[in-house]
């Protein structure tokens, strides 16, 4: 969690901080750093940490205060708003895990250490021996991962020198095989350091894809398409459990490519927004559907396999095109008309002008201004979901030609401010 501090119509995030805290600080302009935090007298949240890195790791920020409390906290401004500007109220759904639950995390590899960035400080790491909202599986691995660069200090790279080293990142991905990609400065040669160090893993983790993909200094990006396996392949099978319809969505996942990072808690929203949809879209027969932001098909593959003849047409648009590449497999196993297409879609160019239902899914930073003028020209129902409610919102009220008629919230990112909202939306 973080609290936010309002000085000078400028707004500063402080970690670790609760309502009514006191926080010392200096700031000008853009350049804020705090002083002291005095908690407030009452602390009727305060619950002990479950992690040892709590307070100095940047990540699961909510952990001095009960689960309970912490939803409330985070949950409260976007219900408020749905329900003041849209007259609509959310129906939250319960999250399977708050803990165990992410399917991806991204560790910086710097001078010897691999770990996360403290809160708002980048110029060092927190060594990360274990990490509470991935997976024991992925845990494991990390420690192999760790293991192996104490024996090899020699192969990280080094942001104060960046002449020194070759390993940036590493990132973690569950799923069938698991996957490590080691994200490299690029250019370099495989020296003696390095190959000790890529032996060291593959020992440790047999049945593990290790991938090797290359970010030049001073780009500071993790898990960068174009990158070769060295052991395995360059995709995973993963999935998105629908518990309560007893089916499953499976999904071929490029290495690079975006998929829900808590998957148990995005099939909840999925179950839960079901019978709504075939309500709405039943009386369609073998719609158009636009899947806009398609990654690898995962709500094109859902209406296709839910909703039966009323989603019978997708076309869908994505960015990564390794993640174009394989959402027509998954979604043409199942024998739709399916056509899926690499697109910025900050620059939402010849797009088709008509069509039946259109669903989004876009980054945390919304839609973006030329794409909300498109979906504004368009006469069909809308299905907006996203993992930032503070943006969809700004987004939605840009949205006037489309009137929210139903949302639905999940706590897709436990510990952590974040939520993944759903809005059904109909042309006015």
């Amino acid at each position: 969690m973080e609290g936010i501090l309002r000085f000078k119509g400028r707004d500063y995030g402080v970690p670790f901080t609760l309502p009514g805290d006191l926080v010392q600080f200096q700031a000008r302009g853009r350049h804020f750093r705090v002083v002291k935090i005095e908690p407030q007298a009452d602390r009727r949240f305060a619950a002990q940490p479950f992690c040892a890195h709590f307070g100095d790791c940047g990540g699961c920020r909510g952990q001095h205060f009960p689960y309970e409390e912490q939803l409330t906290l985070k949950t409260k401004p976007i219900l408020e708003a749905m329900e003041r500007e849209f007259d609509l109220s959310v129906e939250m759904l319960p999250t399977p895990l708050t803990r165990s639950y992410r399917n991806r995390m991204d560790f910086v590899v710097d001078r010897g250490q691999l770990g996360l960035r403290p809160a708002g400080d980048y110029s060092r790491i927190v060594s990360i021996e274990h990490c509470a909202i991935q997976s024991d599986e992925a845990n494991l691995h990390l420690a192999a991962v760790q293991a192996a660069l104490r024996s090899v200090p020699q192969a990280a790279f080094s942001r104060k020198n960046p002449r020194e080293g070759i390993v940036k990142y590493v990132t973690l991905r569950s799923g069938d095989p698991a996957t490590v990609i080691l994200t490299i400065e690029a250019g370099r040669n495989a020296d003696v350091f390095y190959r000790d160090f890529i032996e060291l893993i593959l020992q440790a983790l047999p049945g593990v894809s290790l991938i090797e993909t290359q970010s030049e200094h001073p780009r500071e990006v993790s898990c960068v398409p174009g990158g070769r396996a060295l052991c395995g392949g360059l995709t995973f099978q993963s999935s998105i459990p629908l518990i309560q319809l007893k089916d499953s969505l499976d999904f071929t996942v490029p290495y690079d490519a975006f998929f829900q990072p808590n998957s148990a808690a995005f099939g909840v929203l999925l179950e839960a927004m079901e019978p709504f949809l075939r309500v709405r879209l039943g009386h369609l027969r073998e719609a158009h559907v636009l899947d806009l932001f398609c990654g690898v098909g995962t709500l094109s593959l859902y209406l296709a396999r839910r909703l039966g003849q009323s989603c019978r047409r997708f076309t869908g648009y994505d960015f990564t095109g390794s993640a174009i590449s394989l959402a027509k497999r998954n979604l043409g196993l199942h024998g739709q008309e399916c056509e899926f297409l690499e697109k910025d879609l900050n620059r939402p160019t010849d797009l088709p002008g008509d069509c039946d239902f259109i669903v989004i899914d876009p980054p945390r930073a919304g839609a973006g201004p030329a794409l909300l003028k498109y979906l504004q020209s368009m006469n069909c129902p809308l299905l907006y979901i996203s993992c930032n409610p503070e943006s969809q919102l700004s987004d939605l009220r840009v949205l006037k030609s489309h009137r929210p008629v139903r949302a639905w919230m999940v706590d897709s990112f436990p510990q952590t401010p974040h939520l993944e909202q759903a809005v059904y939306l109909e042309k006015v």
